[in-house]
């Protein structure tokens, strides 16, 4: 990658392509080199690598290939302790996608699901549940596009997850009623699709039991859960709660 990126980052060496041509492959050799700095845990030679693709013309390279920085990007942000730029250039993006574009929904999902993740490391929980549920809707609209009978199994098993993250950060806010719904609704879908993760639902309902000290009382949350249960089961269009 680095020798390929030197080859036709050389004086004279864009003139060999069709000038889109060049941009596009320029911006390709500097996300999948950025990327394998990243994971190779070279982390401010990642960040130099993607500010550089950064640089490249999106109406050219395609807006959805353009952002596919996104996700990796923000993840390194995180990792590089850089807790608000993650934050604020997360939102940016996100404000840049067109969520009526088939392809940027796919990547709508992906950031906010990501962005979800990051704001609940960080216990920064209404913010984790304002991405969490954004990225359902747009997971919601993007079956709505493609049809019911088009999702596949792990589009799925991926909807049993995040409402499992929702639950368990309604959990973290101490909003048992809530916490008991999702989590529920999260572990029967995880269990339907034989997904290993069912073990997180379970997990968190074991320890609501313990938080709420009473079988009792776990019964209780359990029955004023369902009718928010019953909403979830519905499928709704935006996540009550």
């Amino acid at each position: 990658l680095q020798r390929a990126l030197r080859q036709i980052s050389v004086p004279g060496a864009e003139s060999r392509f069709v000038p889109e041509e060049w941009e596009e492959l320029r911006f390709a050799l500097l996300h999948d080199l950025g990327l394998a700095y990243q994971l190779g845990g070279q982390l401010d030679r990642a960040l130099k690598t993607y500010q550089q693709a950064l640089e490249s013309d999106a109406r050219v390279v395609g807006v959805t290939e353009y952002a596919s920085l996104f996700v990796p990007l923000l993840r390194l942000y995180a990792d590089l302790g850089q807790m608000e730029t993650a934050l604020t250039v997360g939102q940016n993006w996100l404000d840049q996608l067109d969520p009526t574009d088939h392809e940027a929904l796919h990547l709508l999902v992906e950031l906010h699901f990501a962005f979800g993740l990051l704001c609940f490391e960080w216990e920064r929980y209404d913010e984790a549940m304002r991405a969490y549920k954004a990225a359902y809707a747009a997971w919601y609209c993007l079956r709505t596009q493609t049809g019911e009978g088009e999702q596949t199994k792990g589009a799925t098993a991926f909807i049993g997850k995040l409402l499992t993250n929702i639950g368990t950060t309604y959990l973290r806010q101490q909003a048992y009623r809530e916490a008991v719904a999702y989590l529920r609704r999260g572990q029967e879908i995880l269990e339907r699709e034989g997904d290993e993760e069912v073990r997180i639902p379970r997990r968190n309902l074991d320890l609501l039991r313990q938080i709420v000290q009473g079988r009792r009382r776990f019964q209780q949350l359990w029955k004023e859960s369902l009718s928010l249960y019953g909403q979830l089961e519905a499928e709704p269009p935006i996540l009550p709660g």
